[in-house]
């Protein structure tokens, strides 16, 4: 799967319709391998050609390295609307964002949970103090969500499990202002 596919799944993930599979991430407090259910969809330019890096090293928002560098994933709004909805749940909204995404053999759980450990290890490595939050706008129980806090920022993640990739989605949030 493709960096743009992945793009795809997540806009079928975030609207719920992938079915679930495997252990719970909101039990567990990481993400298990979903179903085969994964959506696909047809090549498209890679990133190296669209003229964005062809993987990452790490966050430029939050300055965490990647062990495993992910691609960085373009965002058509699907993401950035998303991402709004969960911080709404938690009574925050996003302004910087950033999108990355892992490849790997499918359903190779050792390396999904080695992608998922190793970079929430380099959060807490380089000061950032991470917690999983609830929200009723992730409708996949194996999507996980998280805060992180650092010095008086807080970010918004949310990790995105699929058969042959993992996604994480991530903004920086600030305290929604009340509407009158």
């Amino acid at each position: 799967m493709n960096p743009t596919a992945m793009v795809l799944s997540a806009v079928v993930l975030a609207s719920g319709t992938l079915a679930a599979g495997g252990a719970s991430a909101q039990n567990s407090g990481k993400p298990a391998a979903p179903s085969q259910a994964a959506p696909q969809a047809a090549p498209a330019t890679p990133p190296a050609a669209s003229g964005m890096p062809k993987t990452m090293a790490g966050s430029p928002l939050t300055q965490v390295p990647f062990d495993e560098q992910p691609f960085p994933l373009m965002d058509d709004g699907t993401y950035k609307n998303f991402l709004a909805k969960v911080a709404t749940d938690v009574g925050r909204r996003c302004g910087k964002q950033e999108s990355y995404g892992w490849e790997f053999r499918k359903g190779d759980q050792q390396k999904m949970d080695h992608i998922f450990q190793s970079t929430m290890d380099n959060f807490g490595k380089t000061g950032w103090s991470v917690g999983q939050a609830k929200t009723k706008s992730v409708a996949d129980p194996e999507t996980a969500v998280y805060t992180a806090d650092k010095d008086k920022r807080r970010i918004l993640l949310v990790w995105v499990p699929m058969a042959d990739a993992a996604m994480l989605l991530l903004c920086e949030t600030e305290v929604a202002v009340p509407k009158k």
